[in-house]
C-alpha cells in the first residue's frame, strides 16, 4: 500500500532574492532580498499567460447573483483565452503544481539565487495561504494581474515562475532601505478535495444570498404595498372629510340665503304696509279737505243784509276769549288799593312814599307776567293773532283794549272780548273813589303834612 504523499510534511524551500508582485496590491513589483520585503519598486513588463496547458480541477463555481458575468479560463479548458488570468485560476494552477511537486519529492529549481538547504523551513504554501485568507467570491472572478502574498513562496511555484513573471535576479537594487517587511507565516498545505468543498460552499453561499435578496425584495414589496394601501386609505379619508366639509359649507350657505330671503321678504312686507297706511292717510286727508271746501260754514242766525262769513281750511275757530290771566289783570287796581290800605292801617310806620313806590313796581311786574300768561292761553285756545304784552308799558288799559280788538276779529264775540277792559275800568274808578271818601285819605294827608 502506497502512503499518501500529501500527508507528508513539506520539504524545506528558500525563495531567492528578486522582483515579485507587490503583496500590498499595487500594480508594481517589489524587491524580495531573500529574507524580507524592501521598499524598492519597479514597473513590471507585459506578462504573457502560460497557464493554459497546466492540468487542474474541472470543478467550476457558479457566479453569485451580484458578481459580473466574466468568461473564466479554467485550467484544462481547451478554449484559448487571451485575457489575463483570474485569481482563482492562479490559485488552482499554483495549488496543482505544489501538490505535484510535493508528491514527486522535487524542489523548485531557480535559475538564479542561493541553493536550498535542508535546514531551511518553508515560509508558506500556496494552498494553505489561499485558504487562510478567504477572498470575496464576488471579486475572485475579476481579471487582474498576478498578486502575491507577503511570502512569495506561497504564491509562485518554481515550475511556473518563468511563464507568469520574469525570472528573479540575485542582484539587489542600487538603493537599499533599512526598514523591511517580515513575511506572514503560512499554514499547512491542504488537499485538492478541499477545493470542491470550497466551490460547494461558495454555491451555497450564493444561494443563501439570492434567497436573502428575494426575501428582502418580498419584504420590501409587502412594505411598499402596505404603504400604498395606507396612502390610499388616508387619501380616501381626506377626500371624504373634504366632501363632508363641502356639504356642511353648502348647507350653511343655503341656510344663510334662506334667512336673508326671509328677512328681505319681511322688510318688503313692512314697507308695503307703510306705503298702504300712508296712502290711506293721504286719501282721508284729501276727502276731509274736499268736504270742507264743498260745505260752507254759515252762522245759525244773522241780521238781514249781512253777508255770512265763509271760512276755508282745516283750522277750527277759537273756542274762548276769556282767560284767568285777563281777569286777574283787570283786578290789579283793587289789589293796589287794598295793599295800601292795609299798610296804612296796620303798619303806619311803614307807610311811606318808598313803600308806595315799591308796591307799584311789584304790581307792574305782576301785570307784565299776567299779560304773557294771557297771550299763551289764547294761543293754546286757537287764536293765531294776539296782542303784544308790551302794550302794558303805556298803561294796563291800553293792553286790554288791544286784546279786545284781536279776539273780537277772530271769534266775532265782542261781549266776551271787551269784558276784561270794562271790569278794569270799574275797579280803578272804585279805588280812586275809596281813596277820597274814606278816613284813610285824612290819615294819609296827616302823614304827609
Amino acid at each position: 500500500m502506497t502512503e499518501n504523499p500529501l500527508a507528508q510534511p513539506p520539504r524545506p524551500t528558500a525563495i531567492p532574492a528578486g522582483w515579485y508582485p507587490d503583496p500590498r496590491g499595487s500594480t508594481q513589483r517589489r524587491w524580495w532580498d531573500g529574507n524580507a520585503w524592501t521598499h524598492a519598486l519597479e514597473t513590471p513588463p507585459p506578462v504573457t499567460p502560460g497557464y493554459a496547458n497546466l492540468p487542474g480541477p474541472t470543478v467550476s463555481r457558479a457566479p453569485s447573483p451580484s458578481a459580473p458575468t466574466v468568461r473564466r479560463a479554467i485550467v484544462g479548458d481547451a478554449v484559448p483565452d487571451t485575457s489575463l488570468p483570474t485569481r482563482r485560476q492562479l490559485r488552482d494552477a499554483a495549488a496543482v503544481s505544489e501538490i505535484q511537486r510535493q508528491f514527486a519529492g522535487e524542489a523548485p529549481a531557480y535559475s538564479m539565487g542561493p541553493e536550498v538547504t535542508a535546514t531551511q523551513q518553508p515560509q508558506s504554501s500556496f494552498a494553505a495561504q489561499q485558504f487562510a485568507t478567504a477572498a470575496d467570491p464576488t471579486t475572485d472572478d475579476a481579471p487582474t494581474h498576478p498578486q502575491m502574498t507577503e511570502d512569495p513562496a506561497g504564491v509562485i511555484d518554481s515550475s511556473v515562475v518563468s511563464t507568469i513573471a520574469p525570472a528573479p535576479v540575485t542582484e539587489a537594487p542600487v538603493h537599499t532601505f533599512a526598514q523591511t517587511f517580515a513575511p506572514v507565516p503560512a499554514a499547512a498545505p491542504v488537499s485538492a478535495n478541499t477545493f470542491a468543498e470550497r466551490e460547494r460552499a461558495d454555491v451555497e453561499r450564493s444561494e443563501r444570498e439570492r434567497a436573502e435578496s428575494l426575501r428582502r425584495a418580498e419584504l420590501g414589496a409587502a412594505e411598499l404595498e402596505a404603504q400604498r394601501l395606507e396612502t390610499v386609505r388616508l387619501d380616501a379619508e381626506r377626500a371624504e372629510a373634504e366632501r363632508a366639509e363641502a356639504v356642511r359649507a353648502e348647507a350653511a350657505r343655503i341656510d344663510a340665503a334662506r334667512i336673508a330671503a326671509r328677512a328681505e321678504e319681511a322688510l318688503l312686507i313692512e314697507r308695503a304696509e307703510r306705503v298702504k297706511q300712508a296712502a290711506v292717510q293721504r286719501a282721508a286727508q284729501a276727502a276731509a279737505a274736499a268736504q270742507a271746501l264743498a260745505t260752507p260754514v254759515v252762522d245759525q242766525y244773522h241780521p238781514f243784509g249781512m253777508t255770512p262769513t265763509i271760512r276755508t281750511g282745516t283750522l277750527a275757530p277759537p273756542t274762548t276769549v276769556s282767560t284767568a290771566a285777563a281777569w286777574l289783570f283787570s283786578l290789579l287796581p283793587a289789589v293796589f288799593v287794598g295793599v295800601e290800605f292795609g299798610i296804612a292801617t296796620y303798619l303806619p310806620e311803614f307807610y311811606t312814599p318808598f313803600s308806595q313806590g315799591g308796591t307799584a313796581f311789584v304790581l307792574v311786574i305782576a301785570a307784565i307776567a299776567l299779560a304773557f300768561a294771557d297771550r299763551r292761553q289764547l294761543t293754546q285756545s286757537g287764536h293765531t293773532v294776539t296782542a303784544s304784552p308790551f302794550w302794558i308799558v303805556f298803561t294796563p288799559a291800553v293792553y286790554l283794549f288791544a286784546r279786545a280788538v284781536r279776539t273780537t276779529g277772530q271769534t266775532g264775540r265782542a261781549g266776551a272780548s271787551w269784558a276784561p277792559l270794562l271790569v278794569f275800568a270799574v275797579v280803578a274808578a272804585a279805588a280812586v273813589a275809596a281813596y277820597y271818601v274814606t278816613p284813610m285819605a285824612e290819615r294819609i294827608a296827616t302823614l304827609f303834612a
